[in-house]
């Protein structure tokens, strides 16, 4: 560890306090008293204020880092604000020599391996004790706040990644619904069930589930491998039954279709790339059964109203759309691979093994 840094534990350096929850009777939604807030309120961000209290009890403030203490979402982290907290939440407090934004980012590192370790048989809990034990590789304060703006430089980098791929994302279903929706005086008004049918999956047996053979599909997509496939002609369409009523999956090799779901057969000549963003646009999820077992009701389905381009036309808009679905893939992908670098990079800069370099200033003040 360089010199300046200091070995000790997160409870010397900040005040926490457990939460508490407020009467019922003292709790309203018309906004009247102080904010309250529950670990169902957290976000990855600020929380979100959706009950308010006469009577708080226990108090968080901006700068703070809450943590979930119980429950299925122990561990979970939202920022700070000025609230009264309940019982399943902690606001850890930065004292003066602790920065809140390095407190924020040593804490999201830690998160896993709490949760991975909490304590607790039906759900997780997290002890004052636990926060308070943790081991911290604590840096002067100037190099607390260095390492934070470093770690917000890339955490500006991965937000506007991912503003580019929602972008992308509403760009092509507006795309998709505006190339769907054109028409022209080749295009021929038909149903759905005039293009093909969903034929059944069936049952296997002995399904093999360990990696080894040809797809399997499903309700839930691919759900495993089989040593022989029972639909040998690629592409393949699947659409889910029961609780994924109406999800389409595409298999571009041999595969099997258990009776959890369908595969698509055309009736007439139709390009299988076409036909498959054509159901994603039909909204299939919304024509499924409302009684009984959820399930796509292939009756609706099928009599659901398509304009069908020529051939050549279907194979221009696949293209077209296949152009955004590599834009949006590229960009998913630098999206994690920003998402890893900052993991690494966080780990790295917190083990106090790592120097930032002086000019690193003068590239994050200009940036």
């Amino acid at each position: 560890m360089r010199d300046g840094w200091t070995e000790t534990t997160l409870g010397t350096h900040i005040k926490i306090v457990m939460g508490q929850a407020p009467p019922g009777k003292d709790c309203n939604k018309e906004g009247v008293g102080v904010p309250f807030v529950k670990a169902g309120e957290f976000t990855d961000g600020f929380p979100i204020i959706r009950e308010w209290t006469t009577n708080p009890l226990r108090y968080s403030k901006l700068g703070d880092t809450l943590i979930c203490v119980v429950g299925a979402t122990c561990g979970k982290l939202s920022k700070g604000i000025d609230c009264a907290i309940g019982r399943s939440v902690a606001a850890l407090q930065p004292l003066e020599n602790l920065d809140a934004g390095f407190l924020w980012n040593f804490m999201a590192r830690k998160v896993q391996e709490m949760r991975d370790g909490s304590r607790g048989s039906a759900q997780g809990v997290i002890t004052k004790d636990d926060l308070a034990d943790l081991p911290l590789n604590l840096p002067p304060l100037v190099e607390q706040k260095r390492i934070v703006d470093v770690v917000s430089s890339v955490d500006a980098y991965i937000d506007a990644l991912q503003h580019q791929a929602d972008t992308a994302r509403t760009a092509r279903s507006a795309v998709l619904h505006e190339l769907l929706s054109a028409g022209g005086d080749d295009w021929t008004e038909t149903t759905l069930g005039e293009v093909a049918t969903f034929e059944y999956g069936k049952p296997l047996k002995a399904e093999n589930r360990d990696g080894i053979g040809f797809p399997v599909f499903g309700s839930a997509g691919e759900v495993g491998r089989h040593s022989e496939p029972f639909i040998n002609d690629a592409p393949v369409i699947i659409v889910g039954r029961k609780g994924t009523a109406g999800a389409v999956w595409w298999s571009d090799m041999p595969c099997s279709v258990i009776d959890t779901a369908y595969y698509v057969v055309p009736k007439i000549s139709v390009n299988f790339s076409f036909l498959f963003l054509l159901l994603g646009f039909l909204d299939l999820p919304s024509l499924t059964a409302q009684t009984g077992v959820p399930g796509l009701n292939r009756e609706r389905a099928y009599s659901s109203e398509v304009n069908l381009p020529p051939l050549t036309e279907q194979m221009r808009i696949v293209d077209v759309v296949s152009s955004m679905d590599e834009f949006i893939l590229a960009v998913e992908q630098t999206l994690v691979d920003a998402k890893n670098l900052r993991s690494g990079l966080l780990s790295d800069l917190l083990s106090g093994e790592h120097e930032i370099p002086a000019s690193y200033d003068a590239f994050v003040g200009a940036a």
